[in-house]
């Protein structure tokens, strides 16, 4: 940013960070509401928009934003990371049969993507698909086996999405420590 002062990019990728740390939601947001406004055809500069809305804002704005992003890129190489956006977008308005399809439509793209495993983790769970969730869940401990709930909450931990997702991997046995 202190070399390009209107690039969308920067100040997405910038917002986006911040967002994640917590620790400055407000200056996170308007990054991002300035880089949708510099340059609204910015797939990332939506796509990060969304997470915020998902994290510390409205629901229902992040899957406008995030549907927004997918439409702006439809064949971008990590179409995965759009489609597991999108997905946790849905999961803020409860929209979890929405959000399973989507974590499926990126797991085919990458079957590796811990994030999108997480959330159909939540997405199954929280749909009365246990016995999927639980798959799952294995699934990820396989993957990342020192997973632990502090590990997961140092990201973010008072956003409502990180939240959600401690309650679910707790109930489904995920370690404190």
């Amino acid at each position: 940013l202190d070399l390009e002062p209107d690039s969308s990019l920067a100040m997405s990728i910038q917002g986006h960070a911040l967002c994640h740390l917590g620790a400055d939601v407000d200056q996170s947001r308007k990054l991002l509401l300035e880089a949708t406004r510099s340059n609204p055809n910015d797939a990332m500069a939506w796509l990060y928009s969304s997470v915020w809305s998902t994290m510390w804002g409205q629901a229902d704005e992040a899957v406008t934003e995030a549907a927004n992003a997918v439409r702006l890129s439809p064949l971008d190489p990590q179409r995965y990371y759009f489609e597991m956006m999108l997905a946790n977008s849905y999961l803020g308005i409860e929209a979890y049969e929405q959000a399973i399809a989507l974590c499926q439509a990126s797991l085919r793209r990458n079957h590796l993507h811990l994030p999108t495993i997480r959330a159909l983790i939540v997405a199954q769970y929280e749909s009365g698909h246990e016995v999927d969730a639980k798959e799952s869940f294995k699934l990820l401990q396989q993957l990342q086996p020192n997973l632990t709930l502090e590990k997961y909450l140092s990201a973010g931990s008072q956003s409502r999405t990180r939240q959600q997702g401690a309650k679910v991997l707790t109930a489904l046995g995920l370690p404190d420590h």
